[in-house]
């Protein structure tokens, strides 16, 4: 059950720190934008939290919450009063988030919250014949592949962009919503167990870039690098959750 409720945790963070914050707000330029994704982040756990399982458990969806406001307060702070590294502040920001959802769960392995899911959901499951557990796996997997994938490798390959713009760019946006076709593809792949096929994904993306890769070898060295990234998130996030 605490698996459960970790893996619930982890599922809200990813929905808010992702998928329900604009360009704008994700900025955090200024405090009121950091207030607007705090409100966000807080509405998302607790409402969640709320939704699926019974009161006393609230108390760690807020202290998770606090946490956050924490974290990206400092990180607010810090973007503000020195120049960074984007790279490794997202990363830094984003292992700290992890880390208090690892805080959480050890307080939750050794405390005495009770943790039990609403009826409703018992009655969800019931029907849908899904442990919880896989079904929140399976949610988080698919989504992290999504955006958070995408904007991982934009921040990690953002010192290695080619510097040449005068070739043909493609559409905007195009080589992002690739990307994240390319790797919901692997992803069915390894749960499929036809690890072969992933080579097939991985051709058939090369062979439209091939004449730029050619041409370019900036373009070749980023484009490489954008697929290894890419690719290694698919791997370490199923190895991690299944």
């Amino acid at each position: 059950m605490i698996v459960n409720l970790c893996l619930s945790f982890l599922l809200w963070h990813v929905l808010a720190d992702y998928y329900l914050q604009s360009d704008k707000i994700a900025s955090k330029t200024h405090v009121n934008q950091l207030v607007q994704h705090l409100v966000i982040v807080g509405s998302v756990y607790l409402l969640g939290t709320y939704a699926l399982f019974k009161g006393s458990v609230l108390l760690l969806a807020l202290e998770i919450w606090l946490l956050h406001c924490l974290i990206d307060g400092m990180k607010y702070y810090l973007s503000r009063t020195k120049v960074e590294n984007q790279a490794k502040a997202y990363l830094g920001d984003q292992l700290c988030h992890l880390a208090s959802l690892g805080l959480v769960f050890i307080q939750a392995s050794h405390g005495k919250i009770a943790i039990d899911f609403q009826a409703w959901w018992k009655g969800f499951l019931a029907i849908v014949t899904i442990p919880m557990d896989s079904l929140l796996k399976y949610l988080i997997f698919f989504l992290i592949l999504g955006e958070p994938a995408s904007i991982t490798v934009k921040k990690l390959l953002e010192d290695f962009q080619p510097q040449d713009k005068s070739q043909d760019q493609g559409k905007a946006n195009a080589g992002a919503f690739i990307g994240i076709l390319e790797r919901l593809i692997m992803g069915l792949l390894l749960l499929a167990n036809q690890y072969a096929a992933i080579g097939f994904v991985l051709t058939a993306k090369s062979i439209a870039r091939y004449d730029k890769m050619t041409k370019s070898h900036q373009f070749a060295e980023y484009y490489l690098l954008g697929t290894l990234v890419s690719s290694l998130m698919v791997l370490v996030t199923y190895y991690l959750l299944f």
